[in-house]
């Protein structure tokens, strides 16, 4: 894992992101894992749009353009890293930036509404729902666990976050899974390279 401020750091286009009135980058990341790892691809660019809902008006074009690129290749490294089970996610002790990722996380999940109808697979993002105080998003089960403090339990959240990430790709990886995606359309990461050549080997 790495810190938000890394994450923010690691491309210069990203210091720009607020300027255009853009989700903060941590979310974006988070929410590029939710897609890396659900059960059915969103179509092209469509989560640029959610990530970049202004666009990028109030920046020279070319920062526009860097900053979509920087997206899309932190997109390819989100999948790549996702495929080994590693996350690009704060560290655990960030409990801000491990809240805001989880926001980003809940939101990629919610854009497949494969994922949010399969009441099973949706129990993979309760850690996402604690972590942002959602817990009404958790089944009935699970909230009867819960009881006394809740500090414990966002810490476990935390440290869990790559197990349930893991868990997700595994559960979604069947050969079924991105089934909507032809090996020869373009890819979901939005990488520019069709699906074959980037995220489906």
């Amino acid at each position: 894992m790495t810190t938000a401020k890394a994450i923010e750091e690691s491309h210069p286009a990203f210091a720009l992101l607020p300027q255009i009135g853009a989700l903060p980058i941590t979310q974006i990341v988070g929410m590029m894992h939710a897609l890396a790892v659900a059960p059915s691809a969103l179509e092209g660019d469509k989560w640029l749009a959610v990530a970049l809902p202004n666009g990028t008006k109030g920046v020279a074009e070319q920062a526009g353009r860097d900053i979509v690129d920087a997206l899309k290749t932190t997109m390819t490294n989100v999948v790549e890293h996702v495929k080994r089970d590693e996350i690009l996610a704060p560290d655990t002790a960030d409990t801000a930036g491990c809240e805001m990722f989880a926001r980003g996380y809940l939101l990629g999940a919610g854009l497949d509404p494969a994922w949010r109808k399969d009441a099973a697979a949706w129990e993979m993002v309760g850690w996402a729902a604690l972590l942002t105080g959602g817990a009404g998003d958790l089944p009935p089960e699970m909230l009867a666990k819960i009881g006394g403090t809740m500090e414990p339990l966002l810490a476990q959240a935390r440290e869990d976050m790559p197990y349930w990430i893991a868990e997700a790709r595994k559960r979604f990886a069947s050969p079924n899974a991105k089934k909507s995606v032809g090996r020869n359309d373009p890819c979901p990461c939005g990488s520019g390279k069709k699906f074959k050549k980037c995220c489906m080997t």
